[in-house]
Formats: C-alpha cells, sequence, structure tokens
C-alpha cells in the first residue's frame, strides 16, 4: 500500500511536500520554510546526519507520509531523534488525510509502519500530541510517557472586543488597560508588523539586544540560531508563515515578538522587551494582546503560546494540552532513556528560547 523509505536528502521545498503539507493537519514547524532551514543550517552545523522517513502511496506514487529526524552514531549504536535540535514545540509527522484514516483502520500498514522504524538502535520523539504518537510508530513498540510541560492555546474569535470580554478576567482587563495608559503617557506607542527587511532585521537586532539585557542563556546569543530564526522571519513573512512584530516608543524599538502562521493558528515564539527602560509597564502582556487583536482582525482561529507552563499563559483563556515522548528500541534500553529523559525535563526549569513577558 505505502512504501516507506529512508533518506538522507529530501527537497522540504519541492511540489510533493508542498503538496502534503497542505493536505495534512501538521503544525507550522513542518512548513517547507521552517524544515528546508533547519536541514540547511541547523543540522549541518550542529554535527547530526539527516534521516527522513518518507511514504509513498504504491497506486500512483503519492507522497503520503514524512517524518524529519537526524541520525547520531555511538559505536554500533545508531541513535535517531526528531529533527527539533532546540527549535519545535511541536514535533508531528506530515501525514495526508488519506494516509491518517488508513492508519487506523489497516493493521498491515501500521506493521508496515512499525519495522521501518528498527532503522535504529534506539530513537526518541518528544513534543508529541496525542494522536501523533500511532502516527509515527505504527505497532512498533515504545515506551510512551507524559512530558513534564504543557502545551497552552487559545480560542480566539471576531469581534476582538468580545473575545476580551469573555477570554479575561475583569481584573486582568484592568491591569492591562493601565499599563496600556501608563506606557502612552510615557512615550508615544506604535504597534506593527515588520513587512520588510530593513524593518525585521531592525526588529531581530533588538530582540537580541533586549534578550542579553536579562538573560545569558538565550539561543539568539548564538549565530547559527539567530541567523536561522532571522532567516525564516525574513522568508516566511513574504508568503504569510511567519510575523515579527515591532512595537516602538518615540520611534525606537522597545518590544519585539516573533512567531509562526499557518492554518489559522498563530505560533508564540520569541518575544522580548527593552527591559531596563520598561521593566514596570508589562510590555510583553501588552503584545500579546496587540497581537492577539491581530490575529483575530486576520481571521485566524487559534493563538497558540506553545510549549512551556509560564504562569502568564492562564490569564489569556488558553486551554492546557498533555505532551508526550516516545522511546523505542531494546525494552531496557528504552525505558532507561525514558526515565533519564523525564528527570532531566523536570530539573530544567528554564527554557533557552525565553518568551516570559
Amino acid at each position: 500500500m505505502v512504501d516507506f523509505t529512508w533518506c538522507n536528502e529530501f527537497d522540504f521545498r519541492s511540489e510533493p511536500y508542498e503538496r502534503l503539507f497542505g493536505r495534512s493537519a501538521a503544525s507550522g514547524f513542518q512548513h517547507p520554510i521552517w524544515l528546508a532551514r533547519v536541514y540547511g543550517q541547523l543540522v549541518p552545523a550542529k554535527g547530526v546526519h539527516p534521516a527522513i522517513l518518507t511514504g509513498y502511496r504504491k497506486s500512483d506514487g503519492r507522497l503520503v507520509y514524512v517524518v524529519p529526524m537526524v541520525k547520531r552514531s555511538f559505536a554500533s549504536v545508531s541513535y535517531g531523534e526528531y529533527a527539533d535540535l532546540g527549535v519545535m514545540d511541536y514535533c508531528s509527522p506530515v501525514v495526508d488525510d488519506w494516509m491518517a484514516k488508513a492508519l487506523r483502520t489497516d493493521r498491515a500498514l501500521r506493521e508496515d509502519l512499525g519495522a521501518a522504524w528498527r532503522q535504529f538502535t534506539i530513537a526518541r520523539l518528544q513534543k508529541l500530541h496525542a494522536e501523533n504518537v500511532r502516527q509515527i510508530l505504527g505497532l512498533q513498540s515504545a515506551c510512551c510517557t507524559t512530558m513534564a510541560v504543557h502545551a497552552h492555546s487559545a480560542l480566539i474569535k471576531a469581534p476582538f472586543s468580545t473575545w476580551r470580554e469573555t477570554a479575561l478576567t475583569d481584573s486582568f482587563r484592568r491591569f492591562l488597560d493601565r499599563k496600556r495608559r501608563l506606557l502612552g503617557k510615557k512615550a508615544e506607542i506604535e504597534f506593527s508588523v515588520a513587512t520588510n527587511e530593513e524593518t525585521i532585521e531592525t526588529a531581530f537586532r533588538a530582540l537580541r539586544a533586549f534578550h542579553r539585557q536579562r538573560w545569558t542563556n538565550s539561543l539568539l546569543q548564538q549565530e547559527i540560531y539567530y541567523d536561522f530564526y532571522r532567516d525564516v522571519a525574513l522568508e516566511g513573512s513574504r508568503v504569510g508563515a511567519a510575523r515579527t512584530y515591532l512595537l516602538t516608543a518615540d520611534g525606537q524599538p522597545a518590544g519585539v515578538l516573533f512567531g509562526l502562521a499557518s492554518r489559522g493558528r498563530f505560533y508564540l515564539l520569541f518575544m522580548g522587551v527593552n527591559y531596563d527602560v520598561f521593566r514596570n509597564y508589562s510590555v510583553g502582556l501588552l503584545m500579546i494582546e496587540s497581537a492577539i487583536e491581530d490575529a483575530i482582525a486576520r481571521h485566524e482561529r487559534v493563538f497558540d503560546l506553545t510549549i512551556g507552563d509560564e504562569p502568564y499563559k492562564d490569564s489569556f483563556g488558553t486551554v492546557s494540552t498533555p505532551m508526550y515522548a516516545a522511546w523505542f528500541g531494546p525494552p531496557a534500553a528504552a525505558r532507561v532513556a525514558s526515565v533519564a529523559q523525564g528527570a532531566r525535563a523536570k530539573i530544567r526549569s528554564a527554557r533557552t528560547r525565553l518568551v516570559t513577558p
């Protein structure tokens, strides 16, 4: 029914993949631009090897399935993991409707998919939604655990004023109104989407500087990650796959908010504020509210604050979703690896992407 093949080269900008992505329910982290730049910029820099699982339907040769992975080798052990490399929040397979339905009903197809994963001695897949686990593994035996962090997203709808009244508490609305008035008294404020290369470059330089004020472990301080996110922002802005918001005070950058956009959903990835000047004005929260207003005006349906259990996310009426990790390989090794990864996730309390307002 489907030919599953592992390959070390794949064109994520190709027409077959773009069509598959369009037919799938995959997230913005599987967009052709994002994955093309992950494999083009991050994979070579991180010293890992591409390993992409593809599935082509035998009857007509249509691409119906892709899982972007990378491979590491330790002596005789082949270790595979999703091509996350520290930049993805949702690691889902890219599966078209026909394939998704077939996986639910066809045991032989699930067996073939499970057999394909024997490419690795042991493999790790994390940041999975519940429905993705079987779509990835088929009938491959896996140790599946709940991750220590959740995803948080807010359903949004027009008009913005009604959403604000129903989703936010009275006290939080008053808090935002008060902070916005105070900020307006301090400077002339403008919040807008950066739409040209020069403005996006300016916004990212400011974002990097703002992170440097508060954190030493921000990914943006590393050139390979800074270039990756900036390039995604530049290319994505041309096709509506990424948006960079810039807040200026008296014409100077005061805050930046960056994220992906796909299928009526906006994914918040980075925020940064000139904390030295505006630390008492809750600029991060105000930018989120303004970005939600803009998303509603664009007829988007979900504002996704992505992975991480920061308390501020609850203030925007978000729904919490559990995330899962799966290990497979020799049962004892998979269990040990799963327990070790879970313990490490609980110990690590600070996320290096840092989106706290």
